[in-house]
């Protein structure tokens, strides 16, 4: 395998320095979590992200390193969660604009939505009424 990229201050759990691999699989850096990647990649492609993220959540747990990974499980579980009432609504799921707008509510940030027509907008905006309604 060639040389990889690492981003500084983008660990999920303590802000340090991570592997674009573990960044991608949602997984904190070699310190925060020292588990080889290969396993970490083997559960996700098992059991799927929403499974890796509680595995690891359980580990920095017990192992005492938890520091923001909390915080990021739990979001990515209310993203979901709105992207289930999606599914229901319009028996299709939110685009990967409309997560990241969805993640924006969910952190209580105030935003504009700049996008082209039929990007999904006002759609996202009714049912984001509703579902919070």
């Amino acid at each position: 395998m060639g040389m990889r990229a690492i981003f500084r201050n983008l660990c999920p759990n303590c802000n340090g320095d991570i592997d674009d691999i573990r960044l991608s699989l949602s997984a904190p850096c070699e310190k925060c979590l020292p588990i080889p990647t290969s396993i970490i990649k083997s559960i996700y492609e098992k059991k799927g992200k929403k499974e890796v993220r509680k595995y690891i959540l359980k580990y920095l747990e017990r192992e005492k390193k938890l520091q923001k990974y909390r915080e990021i499980v739990q979001l990515e579980e209310m993203v979901d969660e709105l992207n289930s009432y999606f599914k229901k609504a319009l028996n299709s799921t939110m685009w990967s604009a409309q997560r990241a707008w969805a993640r924006r509510v969910i952190k209580k940030r105030s935003f504009a939505i700049l996008a082209p027509t039929g990007v999904g907008k006002t759609v996202f905006g009714i049912l984001l009424s509703l579902y919070l309604a």
